[in-house]
């Protein structure tokens, strides 16, 4: 067996272990079906359900994903309360029902700070899973801007093991107001808040 008809037969396992998924995207609450395409290796089907922005909007979806993508995020960062459920499957073609819509959370008990315009000493009344407070930096250029609120716990591991990118900082911590007040002059919420669900989501 020479070396090439061994690389052939490597890619072709390759091949065979990747998923075919649903692909598609709609704001109708029934879901969508959408095209079939292939996904990258070590991907998962995925439906999902997305609530967010500003004004907050509904999506339901389907795609490829990968598994540390799978479960619920939530954040709150004062002005944008998001939410995301992903709902994973390992076979072909497997991702065809929506996810059903969640009943809207309640206060959890749990206080952080959080930011409405430049004002980054306000409370924010944490719901559902947010069990965390977050404080969340992002650094373009020469400007730096930074945001506090609640998260929920995969949204804060998936920030420590290092998926935001270069320029993003995320830390976490349990307890009331533990992400501390900031003056105003370093915050922007309007830009990084939908910048983490941008980033987990798109």
């Amino acid at each position: 067996m020479n070396f090439f008809t061994v690389l052939l037969g490597i890619w072709l396992l390759s091949k065979a272990d990747a998923l075919k998924c649903y692909e598609c995207s709609t704001s109708n609450p029934e879901g969508c079906i959408g095209n079939e395409v292939d996904c990258p290796e070590n991907y998962q089907c995925a439906s999902v359900f997305s609530k967010g922005g500003s004004p907050s909007q509904k999506t339901q979806a389907k795609a490829c994903f990968l598994p540390e993508l799978c479960g619920e995020f939530s954040s709150n960062f004062g002005e944008e309360n998001t939410l995301s459920i992903s709902k994973c499957c390992n076979s072909d073609l497997c991702n065809t029902a929506p996810v059903p819509e969640p009943s809207e959370p309640v206060p959890n008990g749990l206080k952080c700070y959080g930011c409405v315009g430049d004002d980054c000493n306000r409370t924010v009344n944490c719901e559902g899973i947010q069990d965390h407070c977050s404080t969340l930096t992002a650094s373009l250029v020469i400007v730096k801007k930074t945001t506090k609120g609640c998260a929920s716990k995969n949204v804060c591991t998936f920030a420590n093991i290092g998926k935001w990118g270069v320029g993003v900082k995320t830390t976490c911590c349990k307890g009331n107001f533990c992400n501390g007040a900031t003056t105003a002059a370093a915050t922007a919420s309007l830009f990084v808040g939908p910048l983490v669900f941008f980033v987990l989501f798109s």
